[in-house]
């Protein structure tokens, strides 16, 4: 015998035993007698529903079937290729059933489980679902979120970008497609215009406006449809949509989106790849940055021509000569400038998180650029900077926890304590092996933490509303590790 399970309320005189060869069996306990047998099941867990009404079993394989409990007959199968569910359980309402494998959990609610309390039998073929084999879903490749709460948008692998639902976290239609099978590279949305603009890896850049109502976004209008002649390392738009930025390894291109006209473009014969980060200046939308690994230069957005000297403003602190600048977000109601480092090439790699006061990047400035270092247990321990719920910066540190860093008057001054919250961590298995920085991790306007894991996006509903503990300060209280 695997195990037993005894029934509950209307059924809790009967008893289910699984054996090892398969056979599920249905005893009497009150009369001592077999009520049922014969019904293969091959189960090793068994679990029954809080009003009696329902036995599920798991096998070996991690297929999932649901009986009728006081009859064995069969309602639902759950055909699955994933192996090894260590649990299965009904929620308390008899609705939903939920297994665990790994580090994974699944909440099924087919409609079988509905409405059933009443008890008897259900005529008619049991009803059935097989979950797709592992090598036939197609990855994520990008997330981006509108300013909607309601619905996010997913690029993947095969070219297409779909509309989620963040109730569910599951796909709720098509929203275009690039050319069949060519990967999704970026994502993103521009507020201001109500438009999205996706990149695939052929070099091709498309621009949609989008047409919203609650939770049905359509991607009304083509704006742009460009296809570089080069690998895209990264795209940048002007606030007010105007302009747009497309940078290789060794040039910038400036396009004027209306008409589709080049404007500038700027030659690097000994820029590295990926040692460069363009972003918009917090502070005046009519110019842009380049960082690199030891200055900083200002840009013109409307020409593409330099506004400092050709060497830039020169960082006091340089970015160490193995990384390079990979994300770049004004924090802390844009006083500061967050500008975080890794190694793309290398699995693993540490990362550096440089911090410059926005106010001091000015084309006049002084040649030296000095970091902003009264925020050291955020410049230690951030390894991925995911965005803003207001006006606390939300993060990803060491141990994989996501905290948020509040703005407080005598941090937009330049000092004071740093007010950090720890509200939640990731399991490990479920960040990327390569780079955290590669990790898609976004925010929603309502505080929900989206965290995309191969074909799924894991949805923290409200996941920012309360704190596990608060650290940082003079005598830092970072955890070490989440476990």
């Amino acid at each position: 015998m695997r195990c037993l399970e005894f029934g509950t309320a209307a059924t809790a005189d009967l008893l289910a035993a699984a054996y090892t060869d398969g056979e599920l069996v249905l005893f009497d306990t009150a009369s001592g007698e077999v009520k049922m047998r014969g019904v293969a099941a091959f189960a090793h867990l068994l679990t029954c529903s809080q009003d009696g009404s329902k036995l599920a079993t798991a096998d070996p394989s991690g297929t999932i079937q649901i009986f009728q409990f006081d009859t064995l007959q069969l309602l639902y199968r759950i055909n699955s290729i994933e192996p090894g569910i260590q649990d299965l359980t009904f929620s308390g309402d008899g609705q939903h059933l939920l297994d665990v494998r790994g580090s994974r959990g699944r909440i099924w609610g087919p409609t079988v489980l509905v409405g059933q309390a009443g008890g008897g039998a259900i005529a008619g073929k049991p009803q059935e679902v097989t979950l797709k084999p592992v090598e036939d879903v197609v990855l994520i490749t990008s997330i981006a979120c509108p300013d909607t709460a309601d619905v996010f948008f997913c690029g993947k692998e095969d070219g297409s970008v779909y509309l989620f639902d963040i109730e569910t976290g599951l796909p709720i239609s098509t929203l275009f497609t690039h050319a069949r099978g060519v990967q999704i590279a970026s994502l993103q949305y521009h507020r201001q215009s109500k438009t999205i603009t996706s990149v695939d890896t052929s070099g091709r850049l498309i621009i949609h406006r989008l047409a919203s109502q609650g939770k049905t976004t359509t991607a009304s209008e083509v704006l742009l449809d460009h296809r570089a002649d080069f690998s895209v390392g990264q795209v940048l738009s002007r606030p007010d949509l105007d302009r747009i930025l497309v940078c290789s390894a060794d040039s910038d291109e400036l396009w004027s989106i209306s008409g589709c006209k080049l404007i500038n473009k700027l030659f690097y014969p000994q820029r590295e790849a990926a040692a460069y980060q363009w972003a918009n200046h917090p502070l005046s939308p009519s110019q842009l940055l380049l960082v690199t690994r030891t200055s900083l230069h200002i840009h013109d957005w409307t020409s593409l021509q330099p506004l400092t000297s050709p060497d830039g403003i020169s960082l006091s602190q340089p970015i160490p000569p193995n990384l390079s600048p990979r994300c770049i977000r004004p924090i802390l109601n844009n006083t500061l400038l967050a500008v975080l480092s890794s190694d793309p090439g290398r699995p693993l790699s540490h990362t550096h998180l440089l911090l410059l006061q926005i106010s001091s990047l000015l084309p006049s400035s002084s040649p030296q650029l000095p970091p902003v270092t009264s925020l050291p247990n955020l410049s230690s321990s951030a390894i991925h900077l995911v965005g803003h719920l207001g006006d606390r910066l939300v993060f990803l540190q060491h141990g994989n926890w996501i905290s948020t860093l509040d703005a407080s008057p005598s941090e937009e001054e330049g000092g004071g304590r740093e007010k950090v919250n720890f509200h939640f961590f990731f399991p490990a298995d479920w960040m990327s092996t390569a780079n955290h920085l590669c990790v898609m991790i976004e925010v929603t306007k309502r505080g929900d933490v989206l965290l995309v894991k191969r074909d799924e996006v894991a949805v923290v509903r409200r996941g920012l509303m309360r704190a596990e503990f608060a650290g940082g300060g003079e005598r830092g209280g970072y955890p070490k590790a989440a476990v």
